[in-house]
Formats: C-alpha cells, structure tokens, sequence
C-alpha cells in the first residue's frame, strides 16, 4: 500500500521544480530530500520550499511530499533538518510539518 499525500502531486503544476538537498538515513531506508520550485501569484514569481520522504522500509516502498511548504528557504532547511534527524515517516510528514509551521514560539 502506498501512503501519497494528497498534495504531491502538486509537483507537477511547478515550474522548475528542483531538488536541493537529500539525505538518507537506516541504510538508505529513508531518503530526504528539500526541494524548490517556481510558483506564480498575481503574476509575481517566487521560491517555494518543500520536502519529499521515500521509504523503503517494513517491505514496502513509501512516498509523500509536500512541495509548497514555504517561501523562507531557512525554515525549510529547519524543518528538513528536523524530518531527517527524527526520521520522520512518510505517514508523519504532514501533520509535522502542520505542526513546525503553527509552533508560536517559531518566528519566520
């Protein structure tokens, strides 16, 4: 069974979509990667940031990705930061990210 997100495929309505960073974790069981894209609005052009997770792990492949987290390329890399070293699940990617984005105590 394979969990996507609803907003993955949302990749494909990006220009330029590109991927920036990855890392892999449990022996390449999980693999990471913060991404940038082009988005339009009211016909500005902007940097959107987002990540992806594959999973390969428990004998079943796993993906999930949400490509318009943010605009600010520093609170991506810190929630890419934080995805990684807690090794988030495809599963878990949304409501973590939900999460990292409503923390008060996070100024962006």
């Amino acid at each position: 069974m394979e969990h996507t997100n609803d907003r993955t495929d949302k990749f494909n309505k990006f220009r330029n979509f590109r991927t920036i960073r990855c890392e892999e974790t449990k022996g390449g069981g999980l693999r990471y990667c913060l991404t940038s894209s082009d988005a339009e609005s009211d016909g500005q052009v902007f940097t959107t940031y987002g990540i992806t997770i594959d999973c390969s792990l428990f004998g079943e492949q796993d993906h999930a990705g949400i490509p318009d987290i943010t605009t600010d390329f520093s609170a991506a890399q810190q929630l890419f930061d934080l995805v990684h070293l807690y090794m988030v699940t495809p599963m878990q990617l949304a409501e973590v990210t939900e999460d990292f984005l409503n923390d008060p105590s996070r100024s962006f």
